[in-house]
Order: C-alpha cells, then structure tokens, then sequence
C-alpha cells in the first residue's frame, strides 16, 4: 500500500499540471472552437453567461469545481477561454488541486482501515444505498436528453398540416 503523503504529493501535482497544460490550450485554441463548434450547441446566449460566470467567479470556480465530477476534467480549459487572470488560477488551482486530492485521499485510506467494520457493520445498507445512487445518475444522463427535449417547447418547429391550434 503506497504512502497517503506521497498519494497526496503526486496527485496534486499531477492534477495541478493537467490544468495548467489545460489552461494554455483553452487561451490560446480555446475561444475560436467553441464559437464554430455547431455540435456542442453553446447559443451567443449560453456563452454569454458563461463567460460572465468566469468574470466573476473565475478563479473560485476552479477552486469549488474540482469537486464536481462533470466540471473537474475542463475548469482548466475554461478558464484559459475566458482568460482567467493566471496568478489567481495559478493559486486556486494549486489549492483546489491540494484540497482535492486530500480529501479524496484521505477518504481512500480511512475507509481501507476500516473495511472490516463497514463489511460487517454498515457496509451492507450504505452499498445498497450508493448501489441505488449510482444506479439513477447514470439513468439520470441517459435520461437528461430526451427529458430536456421533452419538456422543453421547440421554437423552430411548425404545425403539421391540418392542424388547428385551440383558442384559449
């Protein structure tokens, strides 16, 4: 079993490096891919919010989404496409990647200490449970897309013929 310090160490260290090489990519290609990407359907009025989230909020956001599994893997790229000011990110990416790592790494070697108590004790009824939680979030992004298409009212879509829309 491998050292929690050195866990620690190297996985801030790599999470720390992946940003930053994330960072550069998304300031210098970042922008102009997602303004002529059709695919990802960022609307003028999605990337406006977007990109005041990232005024506001920028360097924090890195910080908060290491935490936030769909988030983690591009807070680096987003950042550098909204130009996140470096010193800040440089900071809060250290931080967030140290907080995270810990956290997780931490976790890791407190539950393998005690894995013959959560076995025999609790084990049982807290696997059920992440069983039942896993279970409908990955239902949950199968579902996503046909939910939101259903719910949502297409503005682009027109009557078939012969239909009458009812007065109300």
């Amino acid at each position: 079993i491998l050292s929690p310090w050195f866990v620690i160490v190297s996985g801030t260290v790599a999470c720390f490096m992946g940003a930053n090489i994330a960072y550069a990519l998304g300031a210098k290609y970042g922008r102009p891919l997602l303004e002529n990407n059709r695919w990802l359907m960022i609307t003028p009025k999605r990337f406006s919010k977007m990109e005041l989230f990232f005024r506001q909020y920028g360097a924090k956001a890195v910080f908060f989404a290491r935490f936030v599994g769909f988030l983690h893997p591009v807070t680096g790229l987003l950042a550098g496409i909204w130009k996140t000011p470096r010193s800040s990110f440089l900071i809060y990416n250290l931080a967030g990647s140290l907080a995270y790592v810990s956290t997780y790494t931490m976790a890791g070697f407190y539950f393998r200490q005690n894995l013959e108590v959560f076995k025999h004790g609790l084990g049982p009824i807290v696997l059920n449970i992440a069983l039942v939680v896993v279970g409908l979030l990955i239902l949950g992004l199968f579902l996503r897309r046909t939910l939101r298409a259903f719910f949502s009212e297409p503005s682009n879509v027109k009557p078939r013929a012969g239909f009458k829309a009812r007065k109300s």
